[in-house]
């Protein structure tokens, strides 16, 4: 029972406790157990919540009136450290190990002050963001806060994370996080953020299935530093596509917190019919070459999708090389370089790639291609071929090269683990479909997660 509680999946979980067959707190206190257990070696998770086993016995009360909240009724979750979490939601204390948090989103700022992690700035909000209390209502139980990767505050502040397959490896940023958690089994949902590939790196890396959400799909944690960026989405972590459908489903819809979301029905998956997509394949963008073990991964994937009846074709979309310059020149304006006409050239050059990828598309309805050009690469960049790097001498390091462009143009992209490298690392795959077709890359995607296995345990995790 203890392997189905840490790897089960959150519809099974929340099935057994309706059920009558698993109590909530048997589910909570194992994974903050877990969660104490494995959290040293991990480093994701920075702060616990102490009211989550109450939060747990009430929804066994609950459940033994025949009341029950939602479809995650009892079942844990937790949150990438942008989200706003109130007081009454959680009583938050500092992980074991851990240095206290020097500072917490809230939710009601119109503008986002710096981040400094040495300023004690220990503010509390006053409403969850909205996919946090959209969770709740579902019935969900938070039970940590997660540290967002590879940004430099948080990594002086608390350590680097580790991925789990691979303790010498990076878990991806920046909601690697919460990547690493699921992975391991220490977490059976988990909540993201994507700019421009902060969902689906992590991802890859660690073994797991995401969607980054169409924009205007699901309210994003706009309490947070960055999160006004026009990139950002807010997204689900998961062990399995049909977990994140319907982490999906709860959360999206029109917020009038967040004046960027559509009011528009989220399709359901299941319902996708494959052998009506056209599928365009590619394993090479041109700019950083995938290794050969993650071209055999997306070529795996692409046989899944035919043998399921999918129309494929060979094609690299257009101008994939703007989408990276027009990446690379707005991070440099984020950081104030350039005067305003030179952001206003940028916006032009955005937008004519928004036209040509659009275009392009209206032949297709999905795209299948790598997440990165490798899997996880070991601390500092560096490969040796034995195991760290994969096995593969030619692993580079990650620079999202695969990912900006479905960023630049706010469509949807689905990763499901698709392989594994010589060394033991996941090998995840990306499908990207039109705009607000989340339906149609997850369905594709657990299309591919049927054919190859999706998630898979991590040795040493047990």
């Amino acid at each position: 029972m203890t392997s189905d509680l840490h790897h089960g999946s959150v519809t099974r979980l929340a099935e057994l406790i309706r059920g009558g067959a698993l109590s909530s707190y048997d589910l909570v206190t194992a994974h903050l157990a877990r969660i104490e257990r494995l959290n040293p070696s991990l480093n994701a998770v920075i702060e616990i919540a102490d009211s989550a086993v109450a939060q747990a016995l009430e929804a066994d009360r609950a459940t033994a009136r025949g009341e029950v909240t939602g479809p995650l009724h009892g079942v844990p979750f937790t949150v990438k450290d942008v989200y706003a979490v109130s007081p009454e939601t959680a009583q938050l204390r500092t992980a074991p190990g851990m240095p206290p948090r020097p500072d917490r989103p809230t939710a009601d700022r119109d503008v986002a002050p710096a981040r400094d992690a040495t300023a004690d700035r220990d503010s509390t909000a006053d409403r969850d963001s909205t996919a946090v209390a959209r969770l709740r209502a579902a019935g969900a139980i938070l039970v940590g806060v997660t540290k967002a990767t590879l940004w430099t505050d948080r990594e002086a502040h608390y350590g680097v994370t580790h991925n789990p397959y691979d303790l010498s490896c990076t878990p991806g940023g920046s909601s690697g996080g919460e990547a690493a958690l699921v992975a391991a089994g220490v977490s059976p949902l988990g909540m993201g953020s994507d700019s421009g590939g902060s969902l689906r790196q992590p991802a890859h890396f660690c073994g797991v299935a995401t969607i980054r959400p169409s924009n205007g799909r699901v309210p994003r944690a706009t309490d947070a530093d960055g999160m006004y960026d026009p990139r950002t989405v807010a997204g689900p972590l998961a062990r399995t596509v049909a977990d994140v459908g319907l982490a999906l489903s709860i959360i999206s819809g029109a917020d009038w917190h967040d004046p960027t979301t559509l009011p528009v029905p989220l399709g359901d998956w299941r319902s996708v019919e494959l052998a009506s997509l056209r599928v365009a394949v590619h394993a090479d963008n041109g700019l950083v070459p995938a290794t050969a073990e993650t071209v055999a991964t997306v070529r795996r994937a692409a046989d899944a999708l035919a043998d399921a009846g999918a129309q494929l074709t060979e094609v690299v979309p257009p101008e994939l090389d703007l989408a990276w310059d027009i990446t690379l020149d707005y991070w440099r304006r984020c950081g104030g370089d350039g005067t305003l006409r030179d952001y206003f050239g940028l916006l032009d050059r955005w937008q004519d790639y928004q036209r040509s990828a659009g275009a392009f598309m209206r032949a297709y309805d999905l795209i299948l291609c790598p997440v990165e050009a490798s899997p996880a690469p070991r601390r500092g960049g560096g490969a040796d071929g034995n195991g760290g790097g994969g096995g593969d001498r030619e692993q580079r390091v990650p620079e999202f090269t695969y990912t900006a462009p479905s960023s630049l143009l706010g469509w949807p992209a689905a990763v499901v683990r698709a392989g594994t490298s010589r060394g033991g690392l996941p090998i995840g795959v990306q499908l990207i479909a039109g705009p607000l077709r989340d339906d149609v890359a997850l369905r594709a995607a657990a299309a591919v997660e049927a054919a190859t296995g999706g998630w898979q345990p991590a040795a040493g995790m047990a």
